[in-house]
Order: structure tokens, then C-alpha cells, then sequence
């Protein structure tokens, strides 16, 4: 799960004012992420986005975004996350 969310997720906050830390994370491969998704909690809904364009792959997404949540999975992965993760990490656990 480290692995994936180092490098396909997106570790910010859910407005301006920097009051809500979340995770998202999109990708291509559904079974992946419904497997990340189960690990991080399993409430978030798997939500598909098709894309206009016949050529490009239809992406799936979810975010955590419950403070308990959001501050549970950023610890369990926190030592294998890299330098600019860690950063980012520290930040949004400062916020939690």
C-alpha cells in the first residue's frame, strides 16, 4: 500500500484554509485500488471517470478524508514513504 500511495496518491487538504487533510488517489487499475481503498478504511466509494476521448482509459479514484482515518493511514505508511512524502506528511499530522 506504501508503495502505491508514494506514488499515485496525493497527500493535500480539502479547502483553502488548510483545515481538512485528505488522501486521493487515481488510477487506471480498479483491482489495485479497491484493494488501497479496502486497506485505508474501505468507506470511501470507488468512483470510475470515463473519459470523453475513445483512446484514453477510463481512471478510478477515491479520497479519505475523515481526520481519523486520514491520520491512521498516513502514520502506517509514513516509514516507507520518501523524503518529500514524509514533508508533506509531517504537515498534514501537525493539522490532525
Amino acid at each position: 500500500m506504501a508503495g502505491i500511495l508514494e506514488g499515485e496518491a496525493c497527500f493535500d487538504w480539502n479547502d483553502a484554509l488548510k483545515k481538512y487533510p485528505r488522501i486521493r488517489i487515481e488510477m487506471r487499475d480498479e483491482d489495485v485500488i479497491k484493494r488501497v481503498q479496502k486497506l485505508c478504511g474501505g468507506n470511501a466509494k470507488v468512483i470510475p471517470h470515463n473519459r470523453s476521448n475513445p483512446k484514453h482509459n477510463t481512471t478510478y479514484s477515491f479520497q479519505v478524508a475523515e481526520r481519523n482515518a486520514v491520520k491512521d493511514v498516513l502514520l502506517a505508511v509514513y516509514p516507507w514513504m520518501g523524503k518529500r512524502r514524509r514533508q508533506i506528511i509531517d504537515e498534514l499530522l501537525n493539522v490532525l
